[in-house]
């Protein structure tokens, strides 16, 4: 693992022993959505306070699984996004635990930075309250329509065509809106697990890693556990909520104090385009950004241009991150994301056809070696590229992202310390 910082600093990067959380946390989120098809627009803000009993809840982790973290934690003013609380009293300020050490979230759209968010909130804030999980099943369960119409608009793009038997399901989701009141009946349960079993389905879902469209890419876990997750009265797990996909737009911030110690600030910002303009303007002199990527994006082809791959953009969004003033003194952090995808993609599709000069074949440890690569080759002059220190991960997983965050912490605090002297 690696971490980038300034010319002028070093850091020795070593990896801390797994803490437990025990105090009380506070967290805030701050939601600007912006809505898909019919859903309306709103902003909610919310504010209160939460006690842990440990770092992680009971009610089934979120751990490993495929899919790398496809999940987003925004939505729109419906119950399905708004994670509100009601008639929560205003918070009183509390005192800090020395320097607040503040964290931008930064990175490609899909690159499942928003999961690893939801992992924070899972470690450090004991999770979600019994309102919040309710909002965010029905999130859920609008993935299932929203997947099934991603998956059917493929299969039209690949001019592969159902049988008459299945047309009228396939009619059935095409006017379908996943963010509807009630969208999800028996009805399009029946429906989306017969047209899962069909051969096309099945035919494109092989091949949604190379497909521009395919948001929902946790569908397959959905399907699996659609019986359950579509029950009257269901309540997600851990792992439901980071397999959840909806899109961050605006800011989603995120406080807590670690092991009574030591406070932090994460503020993910989000992946379009539009949004990308704010990233500087978020956080003044962060102490830390983190760069998100997906590294099975290598082919894949943004919407806009055929021509340019979504890795070739998040390299080119990458090297704005690097050279950005306001992130001098900031250390930088890249994360290689949905490793697990990327490892199982390059068995089946081969990296030589968008990387010529490639001779690693499948070999996951040369793969992900070329793509970091990739991604020094744009640091700014002056740079050591040995010094670039990348975490490969796969953002479902729990354990991994708490070792993690130890060791981002742990270089954080030794840069801290090396300012003042020590």
């Amino acid at each position: 693992m690696y971490i980038y910082l300034p010319k002028h600093q070093t850091c020795n990067h070593h990896t801390l022993p797994i803490a437990h959380t025990t105090t009380t946390y506070r967290h805030r989120y701050m939601h600007r959505h912006r809505q898909a098809q019919t859903q309306p627009q709103n902003t909610h803000t919310h504010t209160h306070t939460m006690g842990c009993g440990g770092s992680k809840p009971t009610d089934s982790g979120g751990g490993g699984g495929s899919g790398g973290g496809g999940g987003g934690s925004d939505g729109g003013s419906d119950p399905t996004n708004d994670l509100q609380v009601a008639n929560k009293k205003p918070e009183k300020k509390k005192k800090r635990k020395g320097k607040l050490l503040q964290v931008l979230v930064a990175g490609y759209q899909q690159s499942g930075k928003s999961t690893f968010f939801k992992q924070l909130q899972i470690i450090h804030l004991n999770g979600w309250t019994d309102v919040e999980k309710a909002q965010l099943m029905t999130n859920l369960k609008s993935n299932v329509i929203q997947g099934i119409k991603e998956v059917l608009e493929a299969a039209e793009d690949l001019e592969i065509e159902f049988e008459e038997d299945d047309q009228e399901l396939v009619d059935l989701f095409e006017e379908k809106n996943p963010f509807d009141e009630g969208a999800v009946d028996q009805e399009v349960v029946d429906a989306a697990k017969s047209l899962w079993a069909t051969q096309n389905v099945k035919d494109v879902w092989a091949q949604k890693d190379s497909l521009s469209n395919i948001s929902c890419v946790n569908l397959d876990y959905i399907m699996d556990n659609i019986d359950r997750i579509c029950a009257d009265g269901a309540a997600p797990t851990n792992e439901d909520v980071l397999r959840t996909r909806n899109r961050t737009t605006g800011t989603v911030e995120l406080e807590f104090t670690f092991e009574n110690k030591q406070d932090f600030k994460f503020v993910d910002v989000g992946g379009q385009k539009s949004e990308r303009r704010k990233w500087s303007q978020v956080l003044e002199n962060p102490d830390a950004v983190l760069y998100f990527t997906s590294l099975p994006d290598w082919d894949v082809p943004i919407m806009v241009d055929a021509k340019k791959t979504k890795m070739e953009e998040s390299i080119e969004i990458w090297e704005s991150v690097v050279n950005t003033e306001a992130f001098a003194d900031a250390i930088i952090i890249l994360f290689l994301n949905k490793v697990d995808l990327f490892d199982d993609k390059i068995k089946k599709v081969k990296l030589k056809d968008t990387f010529p000069n490639y001779e690693g074949g499948s070999d996951p440890k040369e793969a992900h070696r070329l793509i970091r690569e990739e991604f020094a080759s744009v640091l700014p002059e002056g740079a050591a590229k040995e010094s670039l220190q990348v975490h490969v991960t796969c953002a479902l997983d729990t354990e991994q992202i708490r070792t993690v965050f130890n060791a981002m912490r742990g270089a954080m605090t030794e840069r801290m310390l090396s300012k003042i002297g020590f």
